[in-house]
């Protein structure tokens, strides 16, 4: 049987996979991520706002952890089954309680192999929103249920879903609550959470 260019880069794709698993998590830097062409490139340093942002809605979900209904998890690598796909590292994740990565001995798991209820990108400073949102479209094709693009510089928000077209998010209003079911039990408004970038004095 003839051996396809597809076939070879896939085998090559693998192999990166394997050698990007294998790899040390970095200390004190941005994670890295193995693109589709097999090549790594280091994530942006969060800025301000990326930060403050990442930081808020963080803390909005705490509220789901406390009452064991889903946990937030910033910055998680996703190590998808397909071994075809590259593994990724959203801003944030969040997966329902009963679904967080839990190992067989009742621990935190070593890899994170499942697709998250929620993933959540924020655009960084250089960053094309188009781009971003279509790692979040990537995301609902991969069982995730819902992906979420904020642009802290331009005030707005995107949500994908499962159901909807993957080509065709939903923009958000300012008034709009951040309605996530259970992951997220008290939502704000995208207003709401913007409020975060501006400094209290």
């Amino acid at each position: 049987m003839a051996t396809t260019q597809r076939d070879v880069s896939q085998r090559s794709l693998r192999a990166a996979r394997a050698e990007f698993l294998a790899r040390p998590e970095p200390i004190g830097e941005p994670a890295y991520e193995l693109q589709a062409d097999g090549t790594l490139t280091q994530k942006m340093a969060p800025k301000p706002r990326h930060s403050v942002l990442q930081e808020e809605l963080l803390f909005r979900f705490r509220a789901a952890r406390a009452r064991r209904l889903a946990q937030a998890y910033p910055e998680l690598r996703i190590v998808w089954h397909d071994e075809n796909v590259p593994p990724s590292v959203p801003d944030i994740v969040v997966y329902q309680w009963a679904r967080r990565p839990i190992g067989p001995d009742g621990q935190l798991a070593d890899e994170a192999n499942e697709p998250p209820d929620l993933a959540i990108e924020i655009v960084s400073p250089g960053q094309a929103p188009a781009q971003v949102g279509a790692r979040c479209a990537e995301y609902v094709e991969r069982g995730v249920d819902w992906a979420l693009t904020i642009d802290p510089e331009r005030r707005t928000a995107h949500l994908y879903a499962t159901g909807a077209d993957p080509l065709v998010p939903r923009p958000l209003a300012p008034q709009d609550l951040l309605e996530m079911g259970d992951l997220l039990p008290d939502p704000p408004t995208l207003a709401e959470l913007f409020a975060a970038l501006s400094p209290e004095l």
